[in-house]
């Protein structure tokens, strides 16, 4: 999946993650309205792990109340292990996201559950608002070794072109930048994009495609950069793996200018927001 658009689905909607991979941009109509999205995608982690979880649309309102109307926690039989977050991040369109890190070591070799669930309640894993809004169970099993290698960029990013396409209930936009990155882990890369006419910044982590392009924008449903701050804008890259290395950026920012209706896209790219089918 690229970008850091989040999913959809709730108690009478439908989410759609991992389909959406292979589903084209034509088959694109319709927004629901709640879903959640985790990374990361691999199901496999270390002792020390960090995760990513967002909320899309509705399913907002759990993102920001992690910690205290509602609970997140990694559940292995009757063993709890609480997730910290480390950052509240919110995008300009219907997204928003945390960062998380268990409150203690993983034990190797067992397997856990995401949950999520409502504070006020005596909530378990049968009532897991993961499970509801992820459309399907999410597990982690710790393997042995530690990743203590930050990721790193093998070039410079660069960008690669612009999309701006019309659907139903609004545009997709972006700008899509290649992103070549070594790593031991699953890595994600934390955008800044500022408008350089009203100085507005904003902060999100963005997942690049299985090609390493990273699609800096929104979707027909929601996304982290609305680029409609004015014509030209600036970002830059962080880069965060799945064991919590992280790698600054050292460059320039760059720099880039507003999508503009009827700009042909570099290449097709994968549908990148869970909210749409």
């Amino acid at each position: 999946m690229p970008q850091l658009k989040p999913s959809a689905a709730g108690p009478k909607t439908l989410v759609i993650l991992a389909v959406l991979a292979s589903t084209t941009l034509p088959a694109r109509a319709k927004c629901i309205n709640s879903g959640l999205r985790v990374w990361p995608q691999a199901r496999t982690v270390h002792a020390t792990p960090v995760f990513v979880v967002d909320g899309y649309s509705a399913s907002q309102e759990i993102i920001r109340g992690l910690g205290s109307t509602y609970k997140i926690y990694l559940q292995a039989a009757d063993q709890q292990i609480p997730l910290e977050v480390q950052q509240l991040l919110l995008g300009e369109f219907a997204v928003t996201q945390a960062v998380l890190k268990p409150s203690r070591r993983l034990e190797v070799g067992r397997q856990y559950e995401l949950v999520i669930t409502e504070a006020r309640k005596k909530g378990t894993a049968k009532q897991n608002l993961v499970f509801q809004l992820h459309r399907s169970r999410v597990l982690y099993t710790v393997v042995p070794g530690q990743d203590q290698t930050p990721p790193a960029w093998l070039a410079r990013p660069t960008e690669k072109g612009q999309q701006y396409t019309e659907y139903g209930c609004g545009p997709d936009v972006s700008v899509d930048f290649t992103c070549p990155v070594r790593d031991e882990s699953e890595y994600i890369v934390k955008a800044t994009v500022r408008s350089l006419s009203s100085g507005q910044q904003t902060t999100y982590y963005v997942m690049p495609d299985k090609q390493g392009i990273l699609f800096i924008g929104r979707g027909m449903c929601g996304g982290p950069f609305m680029l409609d701050k004015g014509p030209d804008y600036s970002v830059t890259f962080a880069l965060l793996d799945a064991s919590g290395n992280t790698t600054p950026w050292a460059y320039p920012p760059l720099q880039f200018t507003q999508p503009q209706p009827n700009n042909q896209a570099l290449r097709q790219p994968e549908p990148r927001l869970p909210g749409e089918y």
